[in-house]
Order: structure tokens, then sequence, then C-alpha cells
């Protein structure tokens, strides 16, 4: 199978780092964690006055559901004080959306619902997040904590548009999000995390708004536990 160069990026990037870290690099090894997990992703979408020249029926289209991928990354992270901490990730995320059409049209005589646009499903996104994580709970032996994190991020698509979106130019090469989430850290050696992004702007272009949210679950180990 051949990888995409998206992945190649991300590979050669995991290389590099790993060349680092067996250059006795201690700062990034008390500091550097790497992550994977699943997420979940859907579009809510308004079309507004859009027009083209395509016309599509929305029971061929519309899933207004969270579809599964995938992300990878990698995260350092420094104390804000004794028990807070700022985080700076960055991963590559592989995307699937459920597509909830808002508003829908009809073509006289036809009483089926329709688009003239149809949202793109399948992105690659590069995900640049900063957050801010709050200890809100220790356990009595201190081996497990729980952390709130809050934050912005963007999302910066990797993909190709579909050739009817191109002519178009109906999607944003960047969006911003604002993140909200909750973080168990067991004994310092691994931690399991769920993230909530809201979008704070529109993943579409002209009169198409578009907001792409999803939920992302996964593990985080530090670089000290690996090597």
């Amino acid at each position: 199978m051949q990888l995409s160069k998206p992945i190649y990026s991300i590979l050669f990037l995991f290389v590099c780092i790993c060349n680092t870290l067996n250059s006795n690099a201690q700062y990034l090894k008390g500091h550097l964690s790497f992550f994977a997990g699943l997420n979940e992703s859907k579009q809510d979408i308004n079309t507004g006055g859009f027009n083209s020249k395509y016309n599509y029926r929305l029971t061929d289209y519309q899933k207004n559901i969270y579809k599964p991928g995938y992300f990878i990354g990698l995260r350092i992270e420094e104390y804000a004080n004794t028990q807070d901490k700022f985080t700076f990730s960055l991963s590559y995320q592989q995307i699937a959306t459920g597509t909830n059409y808002k508003n829908t049209a009809t073509l006289s005589p036809f009483t089926v619902a329709s688009s003239y646009f149809k949202a793109d499903d399948h992105f690659s996104n590069l995900d640049l997040n900063v957050h801010f994580k709050k200890l809100v709970f220790t356990d009595h032996q201190e081996k497990r904590k729980l952390f709130i994190t809050v934050g912005p991020s963007t999302s910066i698509r990797l993909s190709n548009q579909s050739e009817d979106n191109q002519i178009y130019n109906n999607y944003q090469r960047m969006v911003l999000n604002g993140d909200v989430g909750a973080e168990i850290e067991n004994n310092s050696s691994y931690t399991l995390f769920i993230h909530y992004k809201q979008p704070l702007t529109s993943f579409t272009t002209n009169e198409i708004h578009t907001r792409l949210s999803s939920f992302q679950m996964g593990i985080l180990f530090k670089a000290n536990e690996l090597f």
C-alpha cells in the first residue's frame, strides 16, 4: 500500500525526534510525549444563498452522525506552577465526518430535498494545539491525577478538495477551534484523555457556513517511558 505524502512527513518527523532523543537530549526526554487515538467528527452545514451548476439529492449525502477517524502526534509539557501545566502539541489527523445539512432546496416539479453543495467527508489535517491543564483531583496515594484542559487549536487542511468543490474553492485551508477536555494521568507513566473541539471559524468559504466539531479519545506516553 502506497503511503500518502502527509504520512511520509509524519514518519520523517518521528525519526528525527527519535534521533534527537538518542543524542541524550534530557530536556525532551523529560517533557516530550507521544499520543494516538480515535476521533469522531461531524459537519453542521448551512449553505445560505450559495448556488452552483451542481445539484445533489440529500437523501444520498445527509448523514447526521459522528464518523470515526484516527490521529497520531507528539506533545511537550511545561509546568505553569507546581501543579498545573501548559501543553503544546502537533498531530496528524485522518478525519471522516458525518454531514448534517441545516437547510435544503427543491427543484420544481420535484419535491426531493437537494443542495447545490456536496460536503467533502474525508480530510487529512495537521493540528496545532496550546492547552492549559488544571489539576482538579489527586487520589490519596497520588498515583492518579485528573486534569481539565482548555485552550485554542488550529486545524490545517492537508488533503485536496473534491473536484466539484475545487471549482468554487469551497473549503478553507485553516480553521480555528476552542478545545476543552479531561485527562487522567496514571502514575506519570501514561495518560488517558478525551477532548472536544468546537469550531470558532467556518470550515467553508463563500456563503456556506460549516461547523466541523469532533471528539478525540486517546492515550499518551511519556518519551522517557518509551526510550
